[in-house]
């Protein structure tokens, strides 16, 4: 079966952060997604990155390695970290910035978030779309992941280089690779049209 990858180019790169405006319901879990809201960044400069990790637990046979068991210990939630000059895609003139939706704080005060428990603190979800066919149309297919309950622990802001930075973790182990070219695979959200190719 033949490939075809596109170079990632951050150029290529946007990033959505969606998060869930009411407060949270009487059922735990239960949120309405039409009252999602998002902004959109591209990066241009910057970049984004996260980790993939296990932890495993060696008990040696009578002290040697050679003759070990190995069981798998606790999971281990992702670091991500993500930093650019962003320009704003998606989203309105009465939109939180970039930090208030991250982390829950200023016109998100008291916000539902989307993490999955009502007793946890506010978390968001990512998208990443990697979409070199607006800029190259014959580039190939490009990739949208998901990384839900993304905690936002750490913002600096750089204002002298336009620059943010952001350092949190999700409580997901690994992203969710969504379908391309499918606008509701995100339920309650549009993957914006610029996106869609045929």
């Amino acid at each position: 079966m033949a490939v075809t990858r596109a170079r990632i180019d951050m150029k290529d790169v946007y990033l959505y952060v969606l998060s869930h405006q009411n407060s949270w319901n009487s059922v735990p879990g239960e949120s309405e997604p039409d009252t999602i809201v998002s902004l959109g960044f591209r990066f241009g400069n910057g970049n984004f990155s996260y980790s993939l990790r296990r932890e495993f637990n060696y008990i040696p046979e009578r002290g040697r390695m050679e003759n070990s068991t190995m069981t798998e210990g606790d999971e281990v939630p992702m670091d991500i970290q993500f930093n650019g000059v962003y320009e704003t895609l998606y989203g309105d003139d009465n939109s939180p910035s970039i930090y208030e939706l991250l982390m829950g704080r200023g016109d998100c005060a008291g916000w539902a978030g989307l993490g999955d428990n009502p007793c946890e603190p506010y978390a968001v979800s990512l998208v990443l779309v990697n979409d070199p066919l607006i800029r190259v149309p014959t580039c190939g297919e490009g990739e949208i992941l998901l990384f839900e309950n993304f905690f936002c622990a750490q913002a600096d802001p750089d204002l002298s280089a336009q620059e943010y930075s952001f350092q949190g973790q999700s409580k997901s182990l690994f992203p969710v690779k969504l379908p391309w070219n499918d606008p509701s695979s995100i339920p309650g959200w549009q993957v914006p049209s610029i996106h869609i190719h045929e």
